[in-house]
């Protein structure tokens, strides 16, 4: 359930309270609404943790790719192999940030 859906239970778990005749059902659905914004903070807390390391990462992965594109020609052996490795690393932690958002949106 993404935290769009839990800002639906909660309003739904409010309205009915507020409807509820009787006060322990009206009771029960405020704590189920108290529990749900709970999650729905913790969720958007992660989510904001996930959205700093991804910028982090393609900050990285744009330093080592243009590194890469820059001195990447300069070196031989073993070094050029060693920095080819890391760009293709790079591009591939590029790739799975783009589609973890692509997930996530």
């Amino acid at each position: 359930m993404g935290i769009e859906q839990f800002r639906v239970q909660i309003e739904e778990a409010k309205r009915r309270a507020a409807e509820a005749e009787d006060e322990q059902v009206a009771d029960r659905y405020r704590q189920h609404a108290d529990l749900l914004e709970s999650v729905e903070s913790m969720l958007s807390a992660q989510q904001r943790l996930i959205d700093r390391k991804n910028e982090s990462l393609e900050a990285l992965t744009g330093l080592l790719l243009t590194f890469h594109g820059q001195y990447g020609e300069e070196l031989d052996g073993e070094a050029a192999d060693q920095l080819d490795l890391i760009a293709e690393a790079a591009r591939d932690v590029k790739q799975s940030i783009e589609n973890e958002q692509k997930t996530v949106d």
